[in-house]
Parts: C-alpha cells; structure tokens; sequence
C-alpha cells in the first residue's frame, strides 16, 4: 500500500540490483544498508529509538532522509503542558501533591464534571489535570517512549490526530458510562497511541527488525516482546490504580472515572490503520480512512445526543 514503482525499479528488485541514488524504493536495502552506516551518532541514536514503530524497511528509509525539521514537537509539548499544570495547580490553596490524589475538593475550570456538561471545553481540556503525579508520570512516560518515536517515523499531524481523537473518545465514553463522577489525565490520548501502535505491530509481526548485524543488547532492547512488556508494565499498574481511585477511595477525596483508558484504547484501534501503517500513504488515500472517519464521528454524535437527551444526570450548576 505504497507508491507505485517504476519499472527499472521493478527490475532492480526482481534481479537483486541496487541502486545507491534511489533511497525511496524499498527494495533498494543494500544501499539502505551502505547508507546507515554513514549516519552520524545522533542517527543511530534515533535509528534504536524507532526500531520496531513499522516495517523495518520504512525505518531505515525513513531516518537515511530525516532531518529533524520540525522535531517531534507536539508529545514533547502536550508532555511538558501537563506538567506545568500540574505543578501550577497543585501549588495553589487547597490542592496538594500526593501519589493517588492531589486534585481539591471544590471544582476547577478544567476537569470534565458530569453537573457541568454545558461547558463544551471540558470534554477537551480535562486532560491537563492529573489525580496524582503517579498517574501523570505514567502519560508521560507513553508519551515520551512511544509517542515521540512514533511522531518521528509517520509526523506530528497524525500523532496529534490519533491523540486528540483518544482525549475526545476518552471523555465523551466517560459521559455515557460513568453518570456521577469527574474525569482528569491523559489516559484516552496515550492509550489510543498505544492501541494504535499494538495493532499495527501485530499486522506488521513479520516485516519488523530482523538485523542479525546488530549487537546483542541492541537487538534485546529493540526487541517486540521487550516492548510488548513495557506497555503492559504501564497498562497494568495504571488501570488498577485507576479502579481503585474510582470505586475504593476514601470519598472525602475526589473520585475519578476510569472509560476514558478503555474508550482511548477503542479509539486507537478504529483509527490505527489509516494513520499508523503506511508512512507515505495519507490516510484519506485508503477506504481505512473514510470508514475510521465515518465510526468515529458516528459515536461523536451518539453521544452528543445522548448527553442532551438523558435525564439521569446530576442537575447542571450554572455558577
């Protein structure tokens, strides 16, 4: 599902031929190969970093040309805003800074209240706000070790899509679910990345890096089940933590719901093909596209109908 190649090229691949000034085919490896080993450190550094985002062959194509303009910028700046949030929010009269909750007990402008539903800009911009800095250091860390190397292999525009796409999936699941408790953290945004990209790891299980020539350590640290590993020592711990600030916290704290971790990672799957397969295929080029367009902005608008028509929410506090 790439571009179309012509048929020198054809040829080349069919007779085992390379040829060195042609770095967009991708059966031109030997000369893939000849280039790599020019990369300077900051490259090979790069080059560990996105082992295994997509199909080996995208990869070292993909790096022999990057350049770095722009830099992975939009992970790098959501991750910082976060943090800033955190520190400025958890410094002011009433909030505190603690491992499992650190949000005050009066309402604040940016967390998703289901008695505040009229305040559209919640349904975004909850995801600022973190019950804990354990849970804010987890969203950064799948930021940080998944969502910049993906940001550099496919864009920072489909990063920001398949994010964003989470972060809405997270808090309008959360409204239909969970009818009585507020909703904080970046969980629907970081686990639609990660969704996204163990789908797409399990599609592509075949063509990822196979490179006998690499060290030992770095064929351990680029490995798929040491990656696999990672996300689930994240997953894990996150959603249990999640369930037990949710249904067994003492009450005087503020309880928050845990749909958007499931909706987020329902998103990643619906949109991972179109975004996160093809590096050089836009998403609007495949009938992946249009259908992960048309399901997600089905459930967008179920359940905009169903936030105004249901009558089971808390009465709406207009001050």
């Amino acid at each position: 599902m790439g571009r179309a190649i012509k048929y020198e090229e054809f040829s080349n691949i069919v007779l085992g031929k390379h040829n060195d000034d042609d770095s967009s085919s991708y059966g031109s490896q030997r000369g893939l190969k000849d280039r790599k080993k020019s990369m300077g450190k900051f490259a090979e550094v790069l080059s560990v970093a996105c082992t295994n985002t997509t199909q080996q062959l995208m990869v070292d194509e993909h790096l022999v040309k990057y350049k770095c303009l722009p830099p992975p910028f939009f992970m790098i700046s959501v991750t910082l805003a976060q943090i800033i949030v955190y520190i400025v929010y958890t410094s002011k009269s009433g909030w505190y800074t603690d491992a499992l909750d650190s949000i005050a007990s009066q309402q604040n402008e940016l967390m998703y209240y289901p008695n505040r539903r009229h305040e559209a800009w919640r349904y975004i911009s909850y995801w600022l706000l973190h019950q804990g800095f354990i849970d804010l250091i987890f969203n950064v860390v799948l930021q940080i070790v998944l969502g910049v190397p993906l940001e550099i292999m496919f864009s920072w525009w489909r990063m920001a899509i398949v994010w964003c796409m989470g972060i809405l999936a997270g808090s309008l699941g959360h409204s239909l679910t969970d009818h009585y408790e507020g909703l904080a953290g970046a969980a629907g945004g970081a686990y639609a990345i990660m969704a996204a990209h163990c789908l797409m790891l399990w599609t592509d299980r075949t063509r990822l890096n196979d490179d006998l020539t690499h060290s030992r350590n770095r064929r351990i640290l680029c490995s798929l089940p040491l990656r696999i590993c990672f996300m689930l020592l994240i997953f894990i711990p996150q959603v249990s933590l999640a369930v037990y600030r949710r249904w067994f916290l003492d009450p005087i704290h503020v309880r928050v719901g845990i749909a958007a971790h499931i909706s987020g990672l329902l998103a990643g799957l619906v949109i991972a093909e179109p975004f996160l397969k093809d590096i050089k295929r836009l998403p609007w080029q495949d009938r992946s596209g249009f259908m992960a367009l048309f399901i997600f902005l089905m459930f967008v608008g179920g359940t905009v109908i169903f936030n105004i028509v249901y009558n089971g929410y808390p009465e709406e506090v207009y001050i």
